[in-house]
């Protein structure tokens, strides 16, 4: 039996910065809009933060590892990406505008006055990250301090431990999950548990949605579709819904960690992550001061056998370093959670000459050299499987009249840099061009 059938003026798949963008502002303006999301809202559970989150709300529960070693992160809650962030800014990368004519300087320039994005004041940037940060000035690499998602005005950040990797409990980091929030406010109506498996289309126009919920199908009628369910969740939707040639290959900001320790305790891991930040002029790959939560650690020691999970860094004593690669576009992401990202040749270059320059800092900053590591590569930034010129226009149209997709699919390029600032961005440019179309 299917479930009733929903009809709204505007149907938006998925709770991330783009999808949740575009809700709002379609809410707040008197549409008829509903928010479909496959994950629960784990923001008032006990887990909420902890180590054990994960366990919760990644898709099956645990990193997706590829063929070719790499680790992605899928969440699977109201919010998605945004929870799991470190709360990274970066205004959009100047190509998107001169290469793709979709300039969003505007719209990014309206976020940060909105939401007060800014660096963390020096008390809350770390005393060990600023010691990674002098030493790489002392070999001549001049590190920022990052731009941030992160109020210290909204919450406590002295004392909740620097878990927002695992998602915020302070409540200084701003995610994706407040737009929805707003977006319901405004009328909006949140579909939770629903699994979105294609589009429904009549005479070349997108006229709903189809799927499952609870293990009964669900169906949703509109009169315009924003896809926006992540880079591997939006080209699933599109492949069942006549895009073959949807997820055949994707960017991934190929990030690994390089670690090191010193002799005394200096907790890196209880100060937040990434506050500051050094981008390669060309922008092949940036550096910043990281250390991921233990549970990541040993997810990853698990798929290289129990000695490494036994022979595991003291983290109190660790310092460490996230190098971010401009990935090339290959691989691709197939049916049945299948994916591949491998490394091209100029990929593994640059990836050697960043963690190069990694160890020489870690190195500078007093870390012995035997206890140097390199984690596996993970997919920091996953973007461009339904890529702008190739599956979307500049609109983010697909050839199918009024499917749109407002994520980091879209993105037609690989980048160093946090893509969040940049897809809030396209989701305000969407939206206003959404609203002066049914004007």
């Amino acid at each position: 039996m299917t479930e009733k059938t929903h009809e709204a003026d505007f149907i938006v798949v998925g709770t991330g910065p783009g999808g949740a963008t575009v809700a709002r502002a379609l809410a707040r303006a008197g549409k008829r809009v509903l928010i479909l999301e496959s994950g629960p809202d784990f923001r008032k559970n006990t887990f909420f933060g902890s180590a054990w989150g994960p366990f919760f709300y990644l898709k099956g529960r645990k990193p997706l590892i590829t063929e070719d070693g790499v680790i992605f992160l899928r969440p699977h809650m109201v919010g998605g990406a945004s929870i799991l962030s470190a709360g990274n800014a970066a205004m959009p990368p100047a190509w998107l505008a001169e290469r793709y004519r979709l300039d969003v300087t505007a719209e990014a320039q309206e976020v940060i006055e909105e939401l007060n994005i800014a660096p963390l004041p020096e008390s809350l940037r770390g005393q060990t990250s600023t010691r990674i940060a002098e030493a790489a000035g002392e070999l001549g690499y001049t590190w920022e301090p990052q731009m941030k998602f992160m109020n210290p005005q909204r919450g406590d950040m002295t004392t909740c431990g620097a878990h927002c990797l695992l998602g915020c409990t302070c409540g200084a980091k701003w995610t994706a999950a407040e737009y929805v929030d707003e977006a319901v406010a405004a009328g909006a109506r949140l579909e939770t548990g629903v699994h979105v498996s294609r589009v429904l289309v009549e005479d070349g126009h997108v006229i709903g949605v189809q799927g499952h919920r609870h293990g009964r199908p669900y169906q949703a009628l509109g009169h315009t579709v924003i896809l926006a369910a992540g880079t591997m969740g939006t080209p699933r939707i599109l492949h069942e819904s006549g895009f073959p040639e949807a997820g055949l290959a994707f960017a991934a900001g190929i990030s690994v960690p390089v670690y090191g320790m010193v002799r005394e305790p200096v907790h890196m891991e209880q100060e937040p992550p990434m506050t500051w930040s050094w981008m390669e002029p060309q922008g092949r790959y940036m550096l910043s001061t990281f250390i991921e939560p233990q549970v990541y650690y040993l997810f990853e020691a698990w798929t290289q056998g129990m000695e490494r999970i036994f022979k595991r860094p003291d983290w109190a004593r660790t310092l460490g370093i996230l190098v971010t690669l401009k990935d090339e576009i290959s691989g691709g992401i197939y049916a049945n959670d299948r994916m591949l990202k491998p490394l091209t040749l100029a990929d593994r270059e640059r990836l050697d000459e960043a963690i190069t320059l990694a160890r020489q800092i870690l190195l500078r900053s007093g870390v012995a050299e035997d206890t140097l590591h390199v984690g596996m590569p993970r997919g920091m930034y996953p973007l461009g499987s339904v890529r702008v010129d190739f599956l979307v226009n500049e609109r983010l149209e697909t050839e199918i009249d009024d499917l749109y997709v407002c994520d980091a699919s879209v993105l037609p390029e690989g980048m160093s840099c946090p893509p969040m600032l940049t897809i809030i961005a396209l989701g305000r440019r969407l939206a206003r061009q959404l609203l002066a179309e049914t004007r």
